[in-house]
């Protein structure tokens, strides 16, 4: 189908759009490496909540990760979003 006729939310364009992705993320991972995503909670980039809302997670302070991590009684997403948080800057990776 030509590019010019995929129409967004239409049902075969989506469709065709979501196979191009999947080939190119299939270039990318392996069957396992997807797997494994799909199991685990969402990484979250900004907080959708509270003081820091619209926040992104490289943003907000160290100590109120860590408080999300240990003391909070927040979902698995916003816990795994605060670790990954953590360790990214443990290994001084960009944000």
């Amino acid at each position: 189908i030509p590019r010019g006729e995929i129409s967004p939310h239409r049902a075969l364009s989506d469709t065709i759009v979501t196979a191009a992705i999947f080939v190119e993320l299939m270039k990318q991972a392996t069957w396992a490496q997807m797997l494994e995503w799909s199991s685990q909670p969402a990484l979250l980039t900004r907080f959708g909540f509270g003081k820091h809302r619209g926040a992104k997670f490289a943003d907000v302070p160290e100590d109120y990760l860590r408080w999300i991590i240990d003391k909070s009684d927040l979902d698995a997403g916003v816990k795994f979003s605060s670790r990954h948080e953590l360790e990214r800057r443990r290994t001084k990776v960009p944000a």
